[in-house]
């Protein structure tokens, strides 16, 4: 499905006078491009990982022209692109297309802040189904394990704690299909039950990623995945969710999803000793 550019829906505006010089598209050669510190990031750890990870995919597909400015020595100043340009140059390419832009370092340094600060981050629901898309092998198995479940993930998630079978915890689900696919599918049974009876919002996060640990720990409670059904759908896990982020706020070095899994294991035991 496609969709073309449209600009209804937004208010009238009035246009700049003027938008500048346009850029020029070119190919520059990487040692004659330089970052300006009065304005430019340092490179984080972070960025470390990010510049080794475009470097070891690396694809021009992938590739945005890097915004340059000329300055003084016949060089060009990165207002934008300095993570990509390093790892061009780590495996070992000599020129990346550029937009070449005209423009002093007052207009650079807001270049730099206006390109890094209207950014429009996709959603992790979003960059899921772009993955889908690609065929990440991840995020196929993790949609196979949501659709064993009856469970979806929206693409727009506003509005997703009114639909029941929904969940936006990209990262639970990648993680469970994973780590252990058939776990993974009988916690979302669980809570997608569970969200059936008293909460709408069970298939969050932290009641997701409690769930199984407590499920790979002891897996002996799959093996009656009906009776394992009907204990958990009892449980008020609104409320045993709530209880376990007010216990790990006043208790140093625990986290709310190991108040749950311990809040879990306690019912599971008492529920299932009484069913069998």
């Amino acid at each position: 499905m496609t969709r073309p550019i449209t600009i209804s829906g937004y208010a009238s505006l009035t246009p700049p006078a003027s938008p500048g010089p346009a850029p020029q598209l070119t190919w520059l050669p990487i040692e004659q491009l330089v970052i300006d510190e009065s304005y430019q990031r340092d490179i984080t750890a972070q960025g470390r990982k990010n510049v080794r990870s475009i470097a070891e995919n690396f694809s021009w597909t992938f590739f945005a022209p890097v915004i340059v400015s000329p300055i003084e020595g016949g060089r060009y100043a990165i207002i934008d692109g300095q993570h990509r340009t390093t790892a061009a140059a780590l495996i070992g390419i000599k020129e990346v297309p550029c937009a070449l832009v005209i423009a002093d370092k007052v207009v650079q340094a807001k270049a730099f802040r206006a390109i890094n600060s209207q950014v429009t981050r996709p959603l992790k629901t979003q960059l899921f189904h772009a993955r889908l898309a690609a065929g990440d092998e991840v995020a196929v198995r993790a949609k196979t394990m949501c659709d064993a479940a009856g469970v979806t993930v929206p693409r727009w998630p506003g509005g997703w704690h009114n639909k029941k079978n929904a969940t936006v915890a990209v990262d639970s689900i990648t993680r469970m299909a994973m780590n252990h696919y058939r776990a993974g599918v009988v916690v979302l049974k669980c809570l997608l039950a569970t969200s059936g009876a008293n909460d709408a919002a069970c298939l969050r996060m932290t009641t997701i990623d409690a769930l199984f640990d407590v499920l790979v720990e002891a897996p002996q409670w799959r093996e009656d995945e009906a009776a394992l059904i009907a204990a958990v759908e009892a449980m008020p896990m609104h409320e045993m969710l709530t209880n376990a982020s007010a216990a790990a706020a006043r208790i140093k070095g625990t986290s709310a999803r190991d108040q749950l899994a311990a809040m879990i294991i306690d019912a599971l035991e008492r529920a299932l000793r009484k069913a069998a």
